[in-house]
């Protein structure tokens, strides 16, 4: 299994620091996750990621 790891600060998502985002093969699945580290603005507040097929 691989991480894709983000950071969140308001509205705005980037990709964390030192994680390798290549290599990645469009079509495959069951093989990537995704973890979010969030700002203190997000303290207190119900955080949702939704995933959607590229089309």
């Amino acid at each position: 299994m691989r991480t894709l790891r983000f950071k969140v600060s308001g509205q705005e998502l980037i990709r964390a620091p030192g994680c390798d985002f290549s290599n990645i093969i469009a079509g495959t699945s069951g093989y990537l996750q995704a973890a979010f580290e969030f700002g203190q603005d997000w303290d207190g507040t119900v955080q949702v990621a939704a995933f959607y097929p590229y089309f």
